[in-house]
Parts: C-alpha cells; structure tokens; sequence
C-alpha cells in the first residue's frame, strides 16, 4: 500500500459530492454490489498498518473490489460510477500509472493547468504550474474559464471536464478563453510539453541576508531537495527565509513532516488525525538545527492546499513563521489508497487533520498574515518583493515541552471515546520519550484533560467523557 497522502488536489477534482440514494426494492445487481461497498467504505477508516480488528473493514473494501474486477467484469464500469458518486471529492480511483505520472515532478506533455468547477459560479484556474506552457504563455491563477474550444463552459463538472477531454483528443490542444482576475479576457492555445516542475527545488536563493526556497510539491524526494536547501541556507550565513508554496498542491504527508523535522528542532506536537474509530497523533522529532533559527516567511495562495497548508499552519502555530500573499485552499483531510488487481488504485478519505488545540484550517483555508495579490499585467512578483521587504529576522526560539498535549474536541458529552485513541498517545510516548495528554473539549465548553498514556494502562474497550470528568 502507498503511503498516507494530504493531496494533490488536482488529480481528483472530477469527481462529485453528491450522495448514492437507493431504493431498496428497485436495486439493481450492480447497486447492491456498490452498494456494500459503500457501506465499507463508510466503516473504513483503518489501514493496514492499524493493530488488530481495525484492519478488517479496510482489508474487506480492497478484497471485495478486487473480487467484483476478476469476476464481474462487466458490471464494473456501472458499479465504479455507482460508487464514485457517492463519496466526497477527494477519493477517487485512477490507474496507478496515472497517479504516479501525477506524482512527477518531471511532466510528460501536459500543459501544466488545474481547473476546479465552483457550483453556480463557473470554472477557475487553481493552478499553472512552473515552467509549464501555461505559466509561460501568463495564465494566472483565478482566471474563470469562459470558452473551451469556442464552446461555452456547461454549468455542470461532469460536462465541462468530458469537453475538455473531447477537445483535447481531438486537436492536442488546450485552447480556452478566461477572464483574468483584473477583468481583462484573453485567449490561450497551449501545446503540452515536457518540462521540469521542480529543476531550482534544492536551491537556496540568497540575496543579501535572506534565502528563498520554493518547494513546488511534496512528493518523493522533496524533503531531501529541501534539506540541502535548508543547509545551503544555513552555510550561506542568511538570517531569514522565504518559503514558497504557491501553487502547491500536496503530496505525502510523511514528506511535509521530514520537512518539518529540517526546520523545528524541538520536540512538538504537530497535527492529529482523527478517524472514525481512532486517532493517529504525528511530533517533530526535533532534529532540525539548534543554531540555524531564521525568521520564516511563507509565500501562499489559493492552490497551496493540503500538505503545504500543514506546513504553514504549524508553523505558524508555534510562532516560526508568518505568511504573505493569499488565503490556502482549505483542504485538511487525508487519503488512504491500495492497489487494484487491474493495475488501479483507488484512495479514500479517511481522516480529519487538526492542530494541537484542535483548531483546523478544512474549508475555511489559511489566512495570512499579510494579503498581497501579485499583478498578473507585470513581470514583477509583488508577493515575493513585499516579502523581501517584511522579513525582520525576529526569530526566537520555542520553550522545549516537557510533554505534547492535544486538544480533542467532541460533539456531545455522551460521545464513546474508543480506547485506540490512548493507544495511539502510547505509541507516540514511547517514540517521543514524553508523557502525552489529551483534553476532550465538548460543544458546551466543558473540558477535562488526562495522562492519556495512564488511562491506556486501564484497557477498557471505550471511555465516555462523562467517565473520564469523573
């Protein structure tokens, strides 16, 4: 199985909200197949690596699917749709080839654009990827895209991306009209190419006391590229950094806390996942330098979304950095994916990210502490100039904790809290070397904090928050 993932927001942006409605007595054999699997899927928040009966509603989805594509072939096509419309925007099936393509930084004849449909607004440009033929011929993120091919842009995701896909068989272009953020409209004929998304990520710009580093993705090997930046930076003697993550859109989350790990050299807590059933809590390790502590300033925008929004917020958090440029995408929530027997793979939302004092960024994005917006009628880049001029090397070390503390906030005094919670404070204890400790926070502002390792040592099967105010 791939690794945990906290995006790319771009691969997944064809699919649908809208939920499978099924009447019991009219199911057809394809929907009741779709249908258990949605049922497991709705259950499945564990993976493999999760002790125990955790394992099994997750193994039973993967099997079952697995099963319906060696035997039921034909039923396949209707029972994926069946399926794919009933989960959120994130999960999505592809083939693997397609998702590992996704994940290079080398690209193979794309044009380098993202488009997201807004309901009831229109289409929009979230991303123009560096280097690419549509950063070089000036699209802009926020341009709404009016005409594709002349033909005006359905109201509707499902048709807009089947013209696109037309289209662009059909001709090898992708030739659009879009209406840039300042009003102007203007037409584009892009030719996909192949270039290098991330030939400058190990490097460290300097000028004058600053460093700027721009991590383009969180995928394989980005957290090596960034060290080797980090300690150029370092070498080099700067007293600030700039950290870009524009038109970023995520990765592996294992990635972002590598990079992490390079920047914070105390040991902190620095997001939980919470899942249906349980809870995976991640810490710095506290690896990073204890002599190289530059003020931090990271560049943002709208498609900076899931694993650099990680980045940003904690970060932030623990007052290493401020931010400059535009608010994040607002995606804080992970996806789990397996392998397919027909050379697939499919990746399911299965957690909910927070930070330590059970704040989360989901929907609502990160804002900065600095809005600036960058003139697309310029060659100048007006947030990275600003940003030159805002960093006021004011780093100061964090208090080293003596112990990681997470607040969990639950939606009604009654609710169970299953006893994997504190068996995941146990596993992060031993690795740490700390004692972890949990306040449960209900909707009536009632809280209670506990030693979550000592209340593991009791093994009950679930505690209620009423037991544990007790």
């Amino acid at each position: 199985m791939k690794k945990l993932l906290s995006g790319i927001v771009a691969l997944i942006l064809t699919l649908t909200l809208a939920p499978a409605a099924f009447a019991e007595e009219t199911l057809t054999d394809a929907e009741i197949k779709a249908k258990r699997i949605i049922n497991l899927f709705t259950a499945s928040t564990e993976r493999e690596y999760l002790p125990g009966e955790k394992q099994g509603t997750w193994l039973a989805m993967t099997d079952y699917f697995a099963e319906i594509i060696e035997n039921d072939p034909a039923a396949y096509d209707e029972i994926l749709a069946i399926w794919m419309d009933s989960v959120d925007k994130y999960s999505y099936i592809t083939p693997e080839a397609s998702f590992d393509a996704a994940y290079d930084p080398r690209r193979t004849k794309k044009v380098g654009v993202s488009v997201e449909f807004k309901e009831d607004d229109g289409w929009y440009v979230i991303l123009a990827e560096k280097n690419s033929p549509a950063q070089i011929a000036g699209v802009v993120v926020g341009t709404k895209m009016l005409e594709f091919h002349g033909t005006p842009m359905p109201m509707d995701a499902e048709t807009g991306f089947a013209l696109m896909d037309k289209k662009m068989a059909e001709t090898g272009l992708y030739a659009f009209k879009g209406q840039l953020p300042d009003g102007t409209v203007k037409e584009f004929s892009l030719t996909p190419a192949d270039y290098d998304l991330e030939a400058d990520a190990a490097e460290c710009k300097v000028t004058g006391n600053t460093g700027y580093i721009r991590i383009h993705t969180f995928t394989e090997d980005a957290d090596r590229k960034f060290a080797a930046a980090w300690k150029s930076a370092e070498e080099q003697g700067v007293r600030s950094v700039i950290i870009d993550v524009r038109d970023n859109l995520g990765g592996y989350i294992h990635i972002c806390m590598n990079i992490l790990n390079t920047i914070i050299s105390e040991k902190l807590p620095v997001e939980y996942f919470q899942t249906q059933n349980g809870i995976d809590l991640y810490a710095t390790s506290g690896t990073g330098s204890k002599t190289f502590r530059p003020d931090i300033v990271i560049l943002t925008n709208e498609a900076s979304a899931s694993a650099p929004e990680t980045l940003t917020a904690v970060l932030k958090h623990y007052g290493y950095a401020r931010s400059v440029g535009a608010k994040t995408y607002g995606k804080a929530v992970g996806q789990a994916n397996t392998s397919l027997k027909d050379g697939y793979m499919f990746a399911v939302t299965a957690m909910m990210f927070y930070l330590p004092d059970g704040s989360t960024y989901n929907l609502e994005g990160i804002a900065p502490d600095v809005e600036i917006k960058d003139d697309p009628e310029t060659e100048a880049d007006e947030v990275l100039e600003f940003a030159y001029s805002y960093v006021d090397n004011a780093g100061t070390p964090v208090k080293q904790p003596s112990n990681l503390h997470y607040t969990i906030n639950l939606s009604k005094k009654d609710e169970k809290i299953p006893l994997s919670y504190f068996a995941a404070a146990k596993r992060l204890s031993d690795e740490m070397g700390m004692p972890v400790y949990y306040t449960f926070k209900a909707e009536d502002g009632t809280k209670v904090t506990v030693d979550a390792v000592k209340v593991f040592s009791q093994a009950k099967e679930e505690y209620s928050f009423e037991g544990l105010l007790k």
